[in-house]
């Protein structure tokens, strides 16, 4: 990545540096417009030194949706169609009767408490449960995506110390040098909203812009976007700028230079999708349909060779066994892109020699996303080995982000 001015992560909890993985002052809510979707069926976790004991005296009913104990926090569940402490106003009874500082605590910090951590880092991205909005004012006016005011609420609700509530991340480089890139790429897109184009923006941070460019070209020839209608560009820049530091955060096994491709290659898909309907088009929406495509993207974008070379066992018996493919062509190629890394070829050559010229798109896709889903969580395994608290999160309330940042390392 090009040397560019930046300003280094100036948060820090428990001596780690907190990094937004968002631009600061961009990002913006209105609770009364949504229908309160965060509290429907989605459970809740607080407390049990700070808002529990308050809760419990007012609310002693609630005692009864306990589910478990995590950590310091005790989680409960609620109603699909609504919480039951949501008034007929659609909103908290809680905040209603008691303040907000007596909410939740991952209510109270809801929606940018989707937290990943390493030994050495802090993340904080947004949720997309919520449909949050561009501002397109990013002066330095207060919104409720305000940086500070965000760590203060984290702050204040105890969430950065439970690491059972943190997704974890997988980094292969020194912490200081992802996060400085990091720090530069997100600086970069929120300088340039409203200004300049979400491809020029990505491109001209590589140090090798005609690499950078033939990779998408093959990968986009690969999976016929280059014959595809797409969404104007220009429908999508803001959007885009404003969501590549936390798309990036996904890519973070990736080289920098991997993750600029990643990015690039993540535009020309979603561009390619939402032309089906521009009225969908959202930072909600592009953040859920990442969500969906973000294995193929890493399959497409990495370099990662490491596969297990066992002579005595056929592909067909063991990783493609994982696949459950069923169409014998579409099994053909998993078994020849699997094989040729075991041998050490790269994943994008190994897909450009496995698949034949007549697969249709529609059978490509499914290829592409048995292959990156199973080896992405192959190659996670081979990392450090950290346990990703997946599982909990998705029970602790409306903190899980309906896409995942981070890679989990299991």
């Amino acid at each position: 990545m090009k040397n560019t001015n930046s300003s280094f992560p100036h948060f820090f909890f428990d001596s780690k540096p907190v990094y937004f993985a968002f631009p600061d002052n961009v990002l913006d809510y209105d609770c009364s417009s949504c229908g309160a979707k965060c509290c429907r069926g989605h459970g809740f976790a607080a407390s049990m030194d700070r808002e529990l004991p308050g809760l419990l005296t007012r609310f002693p009913e609630l005692a009864y949706t306990a589910i478990r104990h995590s950590g310091n926090w005790t989680q409960f569940f609620n109603l699909p169609g609504n919480c039951f402490l949501l008034d007929g106003g659609h909103s908290c009874s809680i905040e209603n009767q008691l303040g907000k500082t007596m909410k939740p605590g991952v209510c109270r910090a809801f929606p940018f408490n989707n937290i990943s951590s390493s030994d050495n880092l802090l993340i904080i991205a947004p949720h997309f449960l919520c449909p949050l909005n561009l501002t397109q004012n990013n002066s330095g006016l207060s919104h409720k995506g305000s940086h500070a005011e965000i760590f203060q609420e984290l702050l204040e609700t105890g969430i950065l110390a439970n690491h059972s509530m943190h997704n974890k991340l997988c980094i292969n480089e020194p912490i200081d040098s992802f996060l400085n890139k990091e720090v530069i790429l997100r600086d970069i897109c929120t300088q340039n909203i409203g200004h300049q184009n979400f491809s020029s923006s990505i491109s001209g941070l590589s140090c090798d812009k005609t690499a950078h460019n033939l990779s998408i070209s093959r990968a986009e020839r690969l999976m016929g976007l280059d014959r595809c209608k797409k969404l104007p560009a220009e429908m999508t820049d803001d959007f885009l700028l404003a969501l590549a530091p936390m798309f990036s955060i996904s890519f973070s096994d990736l080289p920098v230079l991997g993750r600029l491709k990643a990015l690039a290659l993540t535009e020309s898909l979603l561009r390619t999708i939402f032309a089906l309907n521009n009225n969908t088009l959202s930072l909600q929406g592009l953040a859920i349909t990442f969500d969906h495509v973000a294995s193929i993207i890493h399959l497409f974008t990495c370099e990662h060779t490491q596969l297990p070379d066992r002579a005595n066992t056929s592909p067909n018996t063991t990783s493609l066994k994982l696949l459950n493919l069923k169409d014998p062509q579409i099994s053909m190629a998993a078994a020849i892109v699997i094989r040729l890394i075991q041998r050490g070829v790269p994943p994008l050559e190994a897909l450009e020699e496995a698949v034949p010229p007549e697969m249709p798109i529609v059978n490509r896709m499914v290829l592409f996303q048995a292959l990156g889903r199973h080896l992405k969580r192959y190659w996670h395994e081979q990392t450090e080995s950290v346990s990703s608290p997946t599982t909990e999160i998705h029970n602790l309330g409306p903190h899980a982000s309906s896409i995942l940042p981070v890679p989990p390392c299991d």
